[in-house]
């Protein structure tokens, strides 16, 4: 087998092990982006998001909420008349978002409570801490919110 620049058997051994050590960076850089799938308890406690991955995108969906009425809820503030009907239960809230670094960023998340789409960035600030910024503009005209990781077994 032969290696682009690895010529001399102390130079294929360097190769490999540089190899290798990308392969280990990959796993563990892969690890540290998937930190936050999972499922999310929103900063006003009312709806429970999951976080998963499709590809290289982060999409948030929301699964439920702490409500045992069974009551369910509609997408009442969209701006879109027709879009108002919509039952809030499996609604995509994140989309477009990409692990850069130590945070998620480009993408977009839309608040329900009020009907509209923000651009917004994540920070994991524990294991069980996600920082949520929501803005328009740039980060620094926004938003906010901490979600935290709910338990299994939890309502």
């Amino acid at each position: 087998m032969r290696i682009a620049g690895c010529t001399s058997k102390a130079s294929l051994g360097a190769c490999l092990v540089l190899g290798a050590s990308l392969l280990i960076l990959d796993v563990v850089f892969a690890k540290e982006a998937d930190g936050i799938l999972g499922v999310w308890v929103n900063g006003a406690g009312d709806g429970y998001i999951e976080i998963s991955r499709v590809r290289d995108e982060y999409v948030g969906t929301i699964i439920g909420g702490p409500d045992r009425t069974g009551a369910e809820r509609f997408d009442e503030k969209n701006p879109d008349p027709t879009l108002r009907a919509r039952p809030l239960l499996g609604l995509k809230i994140l989309t477009g978002t990409e692990y850069k670094g130590d945070k998620w960023v480009g993408g977009h998340v839309y608040d329900p409570n009020n009907g509209k789409t923000y651009k917004c960035q994540l920070k994991l600030l524990d294991r069980d801490t996600l920082s949520l910024r929501g803005y328009i503009g740039v980060p620094l005209f926004g938003r906010t919110e901490i979600w935290t990781r709910r338990k299994s077994g939890t309502s």
